[in-house]
């Protein structure tokens, strides 16, 4: 498109040339419509490539900048009233057995929050199931024809056989929960802030008079609890109380432990910690924390006081509570938003943004005052 005379002047004037430029002197300067340079600005898709770079230029050289208050405006009418459903969002479960995925209570929590932030924004949530039967490939095609293009992947299990490399990412915009998944492009993230939590929760143990805080869970990557365990260790306890971590092998799965094998072999390496430690108050992230505690016949907190990382999804009443609700709930405002951006695709730059948790007080930890 050649550039018309009127924009050829205002480009030629230099220095003089104002500032101030609108939308509408854009659009009067390529004959172009408002609506079109509106969209163009904020790259829409249905927009031409060659005309989005030819606005974009264009409001460079004269100096545009975007109106704050009728942006404010603008997002005030979009976000002050609850939108009628116009489009979907589509959960994608590749679990197993995908009746699980909403067995986990965080993960349900996950979906509640992102369900209900969905609605308030024009989308609705439905679930699309990854198995044997529903391959990458075919799902792409359904996703397609159903105009979806906004994806929240939940926590995948490490037995889930899912191959992602068969899915057409370029054709959609997604954010997951896990940090790290087999296969999986890295996507924008959204996620309990697990090493803040961590410091947190020991922090809080030490306010209620336990000295000796010793951490039981995985070695799983990604996974980041025990960079905020150990920090606070260093910070704020003497050398002398510093406890190093009882850790397990990220193989051992719910399948391994029982087996009695397992079971046997992890519960003596888990009662000569014990005995060479002597912590009064155990942190964790591990569902085999409760068996290995039965299995040394010891009571909690009768013999040793227990706070988890995940308050509801371990049977100890005091710890963290990641607030799942609104993990899942900024999840949706995040796929919708770089959906609106009009971003396909594995993102160039990823984007982490971290939830913190709360500190629950409950009986598994009672204060020592």
């Amino acid at each position: 498109m050649p550039i018309p005379a009127t924009l050829t002047l205002a480009m030629a004037s230099g220095p003089e040339t104002p500032t101030t430029s609108n939308q509408k002197d854009i659009a009067k300067a390529l004959g172009l419509t408002q609506s079109t340079v509106s969209k163009a600005l904020k790259n829409a898709a249905e927009i031409g490539v060659s005309t989005r770079k030819l606005v974009q230029e264009t409001a460079e050289k004269m100096g545009y900048q975007p109106n704050p208050m009728a942006t404010g405006l603008a997002h005030f009418k979009h976000t002050s009233k609850m939108k009628p459903v116009q489009a979907a969002l589509a959960w994608l479960n590749a679990w197993p057995k995908p009746q699980q995925l909403r067995s986990n209570r965080a993960f349900d929590l996950y979906w509640q929050g992102a369900s209900q932030a969905a609605l308030g924004l024009g989308y609705r949530l439905d679930e699309f199931i990854l198995n044997a039967q529903m391959r990458p490939h075919r799902l792409v095609q359904i996703l397609l024809s159903r105009g979806i293009h906004g994806l929240i992947i939940p926590p995948v299990p490490g037995d889930s056989h899912v191959n992602w490399s068969d899915f057409a990412w370029e054709h959609f915009s997604a954010v997951r929960f896990s940090r790290v998944v087999e296969g999986l492009p890295r996507f924008h993230l959204v996620t309990a802030a697990q090493s803040a939590n961590a410091a947190l929760a020991v922090r809080e143990i030490l306010a209620r008079g336990y000295r000796r805080i010793g951490y039981v869970g995985c070695d799983r990557t990604g996974w980041t609890f025990l960079g905020g365990y150990l920090q606070e260790q260093i910070t704020a306890l003497s050398k002398a109380a510093r406890l190093p971590p009882f850790l397990y092998d990220q193989t051992v799965n719910d399948a391994a432990f029982a087996t009695k094998e397992v079971a046997t072999r992890m519960t003596g390496q888990f009662i000569s910690w014990l005995n060479k430690w002597k912590p009064d108050a155990i942190l964790t992230e591990s569902t085999f924390l409760a068996p290995l505690l039965k299995n040394a016949k010891l009571r909690v907190p009768a013999d040793v006081a227990v706070a988890t990382l995940s308050v509801g999804d371990l049977p100890f009443d005091a710890g963290i509570y990641q607030n799942p609700e609104e993990i899942g709930r900024v999840s949706a405002l995040v796929i919708v938003s770089v959906l609106e951006n009009n971003e396909r695709g594995v993102p160039p730059i990823p984007r982490d943004i971290l939830v913190h948790g709360t500190w629950v007080d409950g009986t598994s930890l009672p204060p020592r005052w």
